[in-house]
């Protein structure tokens, strides 16, 4: 690998380990959602949930998606069976399962749909053969096959894993980029598209595509550059790019390269955007993980400027302490 110097996203302290793992037993997967629509074929609110990672805890917290104050979670999966450290950014399944990438444990550990708890995972990917070292982003594409970002002790990088990776498995691809990553943070998947939000080793600050089947060392597709400290990243059905970048919610279009303009920019005292890591879409909602405040804010997706969140989860009853990744799941 080459190297370089390297820029942590997320103030946390790190306990590496390079350990063996052993498998656990997966459960099936069975790839069959209900169905949350009206008859108008609109998403209904009820049964929509946020998982949220919740750094420092531990924890993985669960909220409605309509919830806002200072609520309690509908749900947690927090305790010493889960195998829970430092967990950073989340991923769901077409089953609704939930992967967690965990920063201290360098592991991404997968809970099924109904975890609930200090519930056992249902799989864990770890071991110095996976070469996962200070996992954070997390990714899953149509077939389920896992994307993970690497911090590193030099130079960052991606490993990507067949579809229910358990145990000690080694990456069926490794991705590094031709001009070398400092840092990365959040990542997605839409089609045969990989959107890597990163700091290179010349410190610009930019939203990366690489083709799906890269492997090795590769030069970016595209690449929205210009950016402040880029970190979750999601992609719209439109293919429209949503990228938290410092203290601002930036959209792109779909096909942006180079230093697009900008679609829409929420941003502002208004916003409350304090410490923004993880962003997820929801039903015409935009979710973002505010580390420092902590909170989860939503914004309508057609919003732009200084707008007040339509939801604002934040206060001692929600638990949270320093949330970073963020999942929607109808």
């Amino acid at each position: 690998m080459r190297t370089g110097l390297f820029v942590v996203f997320v103030a946390t302290s790190l306990s590496l380990c390079a350990c063996g793992g052993t498998p656990i037993a997966p459960a099936p997967h069975t790839y069959s959602l209900p169905d949350n629509r009206s008859a108008a074929g609109q998403p209904n609110a009820v049964g929509h949930k946020l998982f949220v990672a919740d750094s420092t805890s531990n924890a993985i917290t669960v909220y409605a998606s309509s919830a806002t104050g200072d609520v309690a979670s509908v749900d947690r999966i927090h305790g010493a069976t889960t195998r829970l450290e430092q967990p950073n950014y989340v991923a769901l399944d077409a089953a609704g399962d939930l992967f967690v990438t965990n920063l201290a444990g360098n592991s991404v550990t997968e809970y099924a749909r109904a975890a609930s708890g200090n519930a056992n995972p249902i799989a864990v990917l770890t071991g110095g053969v996976t070469q996962l070292s200070s996992p954070s982003g997390i990714a899953l594409d149509s077939s389920g096959r896992v994307y993970v970002a690497n911090f590193s002790s030099g130079e960052a990088y991606i490993t990507v894993y067949r579809a229910n990776p358990n145990g000690g498995v080694a990456p069926s691809q490794t991705i590094f980029d031709s001009v070398g990553l400092n840092s990365i943070a959040g990542l997605a998947v839409r089609g045969s598209t990989l959107y890597v939000s990163a700091l290179d080793i010349f410190f610009n600050a930019e939203v990366n595509e690489y083709p799906t089947t890269s492997n090795g060392i590769v030069s970016p597709s595209a690449q929205i550059a210009g950016l402040t400290n880029p970190s979750g990243v999601a992609i719209e059905s439109t293919g429209k790019i949503v990228v938290v970048d410092g203290a601002t919610v930036k959209v792109f279009a779909a096909n942006a390269n180079g230093s697009p303009a900008l679609l829409q920019t929420i941003t502002g005292a208004a916003t409350q955007l304090n410490g923004p890591m993880g962003v997820a879409l929801g039903s015409g909602e935009i979710f973002v993980a505010d580390q420092s405040t902590p909170a989860i804010t939503s914004y309508n997706n057609t919003w732009t400027g200084d707008k007040a969140p339509l939801t604002d989860v934040t206060g001692t009853l929600t638990k949270l302490a320093a949330p970073v990744g963020i999942a929607f799941r109808l």
